[in-house]
């Protein structure tokens, strides 16, 4: 999962004004749109007309990434600041870290889809803050050097919550709502306190994932496993071939 500078979240839980807050939303806006590149990169990678299902499950993580970056940028504009999107430290540098300090290791690039890609990175960035556990347990965090994303938003709600004012400062005018892509109650104009709160909990509650566009038909999630075939394409695990792609429908 991601995890990130504790010392971030202590800033955020220390805030007392809005223009406190907006600087870290900053950051927020910077990490989702960070994420958005590499899925792109992935997706359009697939030959035409080729592996559809996967295409529409990349694509639904992208319009997913867009839709945290506008509820961001939003509450930028809520909080009486501008999304700064030309700052010169705007855009990440790739292969490398996501901002907001993440202390993962994780080194995010812009590759073609592949199995690695999928583990490694696109898996690691949508794991939840509470994954299943299986067989193996996963890597205890640090919990006095690192926060979770989980614990940065949850700390972000609690303090938007805590501002003195409940009327928040900025242009109602500068709101964004899609109503072709998103539905009112998941992209919507922020103009308290308790619209900011919304916003963080209808789009953060239980980790990151996929949305489910009004104006396309639903379709089954997929994940992606390889298996390994024989000359005569029965799955076995004796031959060290490489991993054929197969879509598995939830």
């Amino acid at each position: 999962m991601l995890t990130i500078d504790r010392a971030v979240v202590d800033q955020l839980a220390r805030a007392g004004s809005a223009a406190d807050v907006a600087d870290l939303v900053q950051e927020a806006v910077r990490l989702e749109f960070a994420t958005i590149p590499p899925y792109l990169t992935a997706m359009m990678s697939l030959k035409p007309n080729q592996n559809r299902d996967i295409w529409w499950a990349i694509h639904d993580v992208v319009v997913d990434e867009m839709l945290h970056m506008l509820i961001g940028c939003n509450l930028q504009n809520a909080l009486g600041a501008r999304p700064n999107l030309d700052a010169e430290n705007f855009l990440p540098e790739y292969p490398g870290p996501l901002p907001l300090g993440l202390g993962s290791g994780l080194a995010v690039g812009l590759e073609p889809l592949s199995i690695p890609l999928l583990e490694n990175v696109f898996m690691k960035i949508e794991e939840p803050e509470h994954p299943l556990t299986f067989r193996t347990a996963f890597a205890a965090i640090d919990r006095a050097r690192f926060a979770t994303i989980g614990e940065f938003y949850r700390t972000l709600s609690s303090t938007i919550l805590a501002l003195p004012d409940p009327v928040l400062p900025g242009d109602a005018t500068r709101q964004v709502v899609a109503p072709n892509w998103y539905p009112a109650e998941r992209l919507f104009s922020i103009l308290t306190t308790a619209d900011a709160a919304r916003g963080d909990r209808a789009d953060h509650r239980g980790g990151r994932g996929h949305i489910r566009l009004p104006n396309r038909p639903r379709r089954r999630r997929c994940a992606l496993l390889p298996v390994r075939r024989d000359r005569e394409g029965s799955p076995t695990g004796a031959r060290r071939q490489r991993p054929k792609w197969v879509l598995v429908h939830r």
